[in-house]
């Protein structure tokens, strides 16, 4: 079944609608390029203020309210007690998001309008997900005598089936709705942005159709897409910092115990009074004039035909000359002087500790 057929004026209001959104659009990009300059030129601020009346006869005076979380100024050259109050109120910000719920305190920019949002903190609202900022239970905000309902959150199919919009969120300290993808991952084109994913949210609640178009716009699905992704490489664990985690911890691990070995078969040779060093320090098999190559490489290749973590160890530090392998004499120096330290510490607590009973 074919959807009705819109009126000529209504199609030449929403085309004017649609020219007032890419004028805003084109004026912000000019005022972002614009920065180096010390003043803003007036008439580009009124004319930004001017498009929403032409588009719509009465707009919703959600967009006429003062952003609280906005800056107010615009610094070029911001000094350093400026930033960290910069930092300490996105921090505020941030707070505010995870324990009110609300998406109206992302942290947006002041002159696109879109969000900056951190990777750590967008990993955050997704491991959430968008159910716990919809804000369904909220007393919705009226404007021009109208407000949303919450048929907002669910979607028609043709075949007369209903599906949650899960990526509609209501924001009560905006007063308008936000789209949960869109405003996470932002799209690259001005032309395809809807003030569903700016910082003033979209209240213009005449107008449900704008629903259905930003939801079947090409950058909301690829929005979504990339919602969706995210969300299964993280309950899968499958992230690219978890794998790169995973191989540091892995790495450290593995140093750990190839330290243990070579400590354990430097004590055992101090402890027996034994020399550790030979007549030359080789790995090489077929190093006829090596043929001895000291105690402390000859126990550690003993241990390595039981020991296969040893073995590759000896093994990478043969075939790769000058790599990290703590097998010089030096590394030996330094683990016995550490050993040293450590009997003279305790044999001075001992003679400390009796020298106080005697007293």
């Amino acid at each position: 079944m074919s959807s009705k057929k819109l009126s000529g004026a209504q199609q030449r209001k929403r085309k004017r609608e649609q020219e007032a959104d890419a004028k805003i659009a084109g004026l912000f990009m000019q005022r972002f390029l614009k920065l180096g300059q010390t003043e803003v030129d007036d008439k580009e601020e009124s004319d930004i203020d001017n498009v929403g009346q032409e588009a719509v006869n009465d707009p919703p005076s959600c967009y006429q309210l003062d952003d609280s979380l906005m800056t107010s100024a615009i610094q070029l050259q911001p000094s350093n007690s400026s930033t960290q109050t910069a930092e300490a109120t996105s921090d505020s910000k941030q707070r505010m998001l995870l324990d009110s719920h609300d998406f109206g305190y992302i942290d947006f920019d002041s002159i696109t309008g879109l969000s900056n949002v951190a990777n750590n903190l967008r990993m955050e609202l997704i491991s959430r997900g968008p159910e716990v900022f919809q804000n369904k239970n909220a007393n919705f905000a009226v404007s021009a005598g109208r407000s949303m309902t919450l048929t907002w959150f669910k979607r028609s199919l043709p075949n007369g089936e209903e599906v949650n919009r899960s990526w509609l969120l209501y924001s009560p300290s905006k007063k308008s709705v936000y789209c949960f993808c869109c405003v996470l991952f932002t799209s690259t084109s001005s032309n395809s942005r809807s003030s569903f994913e700016l910082s003033f949210g979209f209240c213009n609640w005449r107008h449900t159709e704008r629903l259905r178009d930003h939801e079947n716009s090409p950058s909301h699905r690829i929005s979504f897409t990339k919602w969706k992704e995210l969300e299964h490489r993280i309950s899968q664990g499958m992230l690219i910092d978890m794998e790169v985690e995973k191989q540091i911890q892995n790495e450290k691990q593995k140093w750990r115990e190839v330290l243990k070995r070579i400590l354990a078969c430097i004590k055992f040779l101090a402890s027996q009074n034994l020399a550790l060093r030979g007549h030359c320090e080789s790995l090489a098999e077929d190093d006829t004039e090596c043929y001895n190559i000291g105690n402390f490489l000859a126990t550690m290749k003993l241990i390595a035909q039981f020991d296969p973590l040893l073995s590759s160890h000896l093994q990478h530090s043969k075939n790769v000359p000058g790599s990290v392998s703590y097998l010089s004499p030096r590394i030996q120096n330094e683990f016995i002087s550490l050993l040293a330290s450590t009997v003279r510490k305790q044999i001075y607590s001992v003679i400390f500790d009796e020298t106080n009973i005697m007293d």
